[in-house]
């Protein structure tokens, strides 16, 4: 008795051209007895071992993909020819540790395949994006699971008279029934779960056995439509609306599809590999020319720039050259003040802008009538004004001790008084804390506000 096609598909789901799965269980029902398959599956030797997984075309690896796709060499790979999953997933592990491969090139002519083992392989080429180009060359069938693998690649070239596509689901149920009647065989089935025998091939195929394996392809093509998706990169949508009814497209109309990505011969394919080798050896930094713009280097390599801008920044000390100007200016104006009132009265212009007393506090101090008589400008006696002096002084104290603040105040205000205690607590804050003497002045007047209070009544007595 030839063997059934049942005995093979059974149970299965294939991605795979229809007419391919007619053309491959007619040649084992017509061809091999249940004896000769037995001999050929003695002698049959596995050759997902070894060491030709692909070829080279200069620095690109070749890897052929032809024949029916399944999980594992077997016996019937042997019998129809074809590829296994295994094979490919070897091959491309061994491109991207070659040292000599620079880009892999999927030389694709197949039908496709049982589902078992695409989605493993196919993730492992689309997560192989980036660390060596792959380019899926089409060499005259790139069909349901054969795409679903040439789909994971970055880019995808077909020759003009190729097919690709066929995405779908493909589950086939023979019923032998009637022929075992017409034998007188009866073969019954003792289960335990109302699963178990569910679409055997000796029984009409019943509702629910059909409405469980639909379910079950519907389940399949949805993994499908959203695998392609990813690896085209668009909508879910524009899949099902273009691509993934199960038809084939040929050469051009593949294009317009959004299958593949352009038209080529296998060279080519083998050059485009090439190209975006070289375009990624640049990238990483190999060859990286000084046309480009900041902002097209910071769109190319963010954390690179961010790094280079950090240490920049780190290298530039921007406080110690503004403070320096600061107290340059400072001085000149307070020199200014000396040659123009004298060292007594700059002295206490000093004493003023040391302070921290704003411009509208200080006149607002100057225009208060501290004495009994008019501010006609009539000159007061020495002892009255001596008075008045020490009146604005402890006004200024006290509007300094309100948190008055004088953007320009830096403290430079060595040799102003002969009490040096104030003074060295700031030296001495700043050398212990290696910062500018703004910053030392500030921490010892929140610290010790007494201490500054008295540097001022100081510089204020004259």
């Amino acid at each position: 008795m030839n063997l059934s096609v049942n005995e093979f598909s059974r149970g299965k789901g294939w991605f795979i051209l229809p007419s391919a799965f007619e053309e491959m269980f007619s040649r084992l029902s017509r061809d091999y007895s249940k004896e000769s398959l037995s001999a050929a599956a003695i002698n049959f030797k596995p050759k997902d071992s070894g060491s030709d997984f692909y070829l080279m075309e200069g620095s690109t690896a070749v890897i052929p993909i032809n024949g029916p796709i399944m999980k594992r060499a077997s016996f019937f790979s042997f019998l129809f020819g074809g590829t296994s999953y295994a094979f490919v997933r070897r091959a491309m592990r061994e491109a991207l540790e070659d040292s000599g491969v620079e880009s892999i090139v999927l030389r694709i002519d197949s039908p496709g395949g049982v589902v078992n083992g695409v989605e493993e392989t196919g993730d492992l080429i689309f997560n192989s994006r980036g660390k060596k180009p792959i380019v899926a060359y089409n060499d005259g069938q790139m069909m349901s699971a054969a795409y679903w693998l040439g789909s994971s690649a970055d880019e995808i070239v077909s020759g003009k008279t190729s097919g690709a596509g066929s995405i779908g689901v493909l589950m086939v149920h023979e019923d032998w029934s009637r022929w075992n009647e017409k034998a007188g065989i009866l073969v019954t089935y003792l289960t335990a779960g109302k699963y178990k025998a569910l679409g055997n091939p000796d029984q009409p195929l019943t509702e629910l056995a059909k409405e469980t394996f639909q379910m079950e392809l519907d389940y399949l093509y949805s993994i499908f439509v959203d695998t392609v998706a990813r690896n085209r990169d668009v909508e879910e949508s524009d899949v099902l609306a273009n691509m993934a009814d199960g038809r084939v497209f040929i050469g051009q109309l593949a294009v317009d599809a959004g299958l593949i990505d352009k038209i080529g011969d296998f060279k080519s394919a083998v050059s485009m590999a090439q190209d975006m080798a070289g375009a990624a050896s640049k990238k990483n930094g190999r060859i990286i020319t000084m046309e480009k713009t900041i902002e097209e280097l910071r769109a190319e390599y963010p954390d690179l720039v961010k790094q280079i801008e950090e240490k920049a920044k780190a290298g530039v000390d921007l406080d110690t050259p503004v403070s320096e100007a600061r107290e340059t200016e400072r001085q000149r104006i307070l020199g200014l003040a000396d040659v123009q009132f004298g060292e007594e009265k700059g002295g206490k212009f000093r004493a003023v802008v040391d302070s921290g007393v704003s411009v509208e506090q200080f006149k607002a101090i100057q225009e208060i009538n501290f004495s009994h008589g008019s501010q006609s400008g009539d000159a007061e006696p020495e002892g009255e004004a001596k008075g008045v002096e020490k009146a604005k002084g402890d006004m200024l104290d006290a509007i300094k001790g309100a948190g008055a603040e004088n953007p320009g105040f830096d403290g430079n205000d060595q040799g102003s008084t002969g009490d040096g205690g104030y003074m060295e607590a700031v030296e001495r804050y700043q050398a212990e804390h290696k910062c500018s003497k703004f910053e030392a002045m500030r921490q010892v007047n929140l610290k010790n506000p007494d201490l500054r209070q008295k540097y001022i009544r100081k510089v204020n007595a004259g």
